[in-house]
This record gives C-alpha cells, structure tokens and sequence, in this order.
C-alpha cells in the first residue's frame, strides 16, 4: 500500500501519478490522504485510480494525521509514504520489496534525493533531470538533519518503506508533532529504533523532489527549529 499524505498539491501529483503506474511492477493500492484540500487533487486521484480519504481539516495541519489515516486504511502488509512532489527515478516499489524480503526488521528509504528548483522545467522530468546538473540532497544535506541522524539513527525521509505490523506495535506517527516540520518523521522512526527496527538508506533508491509553493502560513508559523 502506497501512502501519500497531501495538502493542495494536486498540480504536483500529476507528475509522480504517471511515472509510478508506468513501471512494470507497482503498488497494488495507491491511498491519497487528503487533509482538507481546496483544489482538484481528488479529480487527479481519480484520474489515475487512486483509493481517496479527504479529511474535512481547517487547515493543513502537517503529516502525521493523514498518515495514520493512511496505515489504518491501507489493506496489504507493507506499507510505503511518498510525497505529492517526490518523482520516482527508480521503481521504488519494487526496489522496497526486494530489500524487505531480505529483511522485513528494517525501515528502508530512499537514499539519493535529487531537488529542482524553480528554473527548471517539469513538463518533462526525466528529461529535464538527464540534461541538467541537479543538486543532491542527500550528498549536500543540511546541518541539522545530519545532527539529528547522529543522535537519533533517522534522517528526514520523503519515501519509505516497513511492513504495517511495525508501525501499528508503535502507534503509528505522533500526532501531537504534526506542527512542527520534519519532526513526525523523527519521533516515528525513534520510537521505532526503541521498538528494535532501524532504518537502511539505501542510494540506490533515487528520487527527485520537485519544487513546490511554501507551505500555509498558519503552519509555518507553527514551526519550530531548536
């Protein structure tokens, strides 16, 4: 099962919808959880057969609560996240099933993040990506996710991988850090360490983030970074 947490991004799941159903081997469910979206990002979940939760939120209240959403409902035994603007350059989906069954006791995630910024065009991504000089995030990450990855064995994710039992034995993700970027992310995957499940990047797994508005103000005043 497919997770994708969302907030008015439906122009940037047009992008990723396409490409993953273009591969051979695909998710057998693709959930898109809604937090309260204005836009047409149902009629693009349609568009693509995609399984849509829209949460009647009042505002965007970050990742945590459409994810839980989305474990509660996914129906298969492994469970994966991406993001509205995360375009696969590898298969993702078949790249998490390979290393899963060697280990089903590890979270698996991307491991090599490429960013666009806004000069570059997405009317064609991959070739876009193949003609020019894209930065790496993971190469060139911030200070701070570095620190946090020392401290806590977790680097920020944008897609991974673990089977439903796992996240279901840690009560899935915080939802008391929904307001506060990346940290969901960080809270979940230490619990899990605690749980005895650590997480494998593995650079194989390539991704590019596309560039997207900033996020609603009533959020991001909401961040903090301490």
């Amino acid at each position: 099962s497919l997770v994708v947490p969302t907030y008015n991004r439906g122009y940037l799941l047009e992008k990723p919808l396409p490409r993953i159903l273009s591969f051979d081997y695909t998710p057998d469910e693709i959930l898109i959880v809604d937090d309260g979206s204005s836009d047409n990002t149902k009629s693009v979940a349609d568009k693509y057969h995609c399984r849509y939760i829209y949460l009647n939120a009042p505002y965007f209240r970050g990742c945590s609560i459409p994810k839980n959403v989305g474990i509660k409902n996914a129906t298969h035994d492994v469970v994966m996240f991406s993001e509205p603007e995360l375009f696969w350059v590898t298969n993702l989906c078949e790249q998490y099933k390979t290393y899963l069954e060697l280990d089903p006791n590890k979270i698996y995630s991307a491991g090599t993040i490429y960013s666009f910024g806004p000069e570059l065009s997405t009317d064609d991504v991959m070739e876009t990506f193949k003609s020019h000089r894209v930065y790496n995030h993971r190469e060139y990450g911030h200070h701070l996710e570095n620190q946090i990855m020392e401290m806590t064995g977790w680097q920020a994710l944008w897609s991974w991988s673990i089977y439903k039992e796992h996240l279901l034995a840690v009560g899935g993700s915080d939802e008391d850090m929904a307001e506060y970027w990346g940290w969901d992310d960080t809270d979940i995957g230490t619990r899990l360490r605690c749980y005895g499940i650590n997480q494998n990047i593995q650079t194989d797994v390539k991704a590019i983030h596309l560039y997207h508005d900033k996020v609603p103000q009533a959020l991001a005043d909401k961040w903090v970074i301490n």
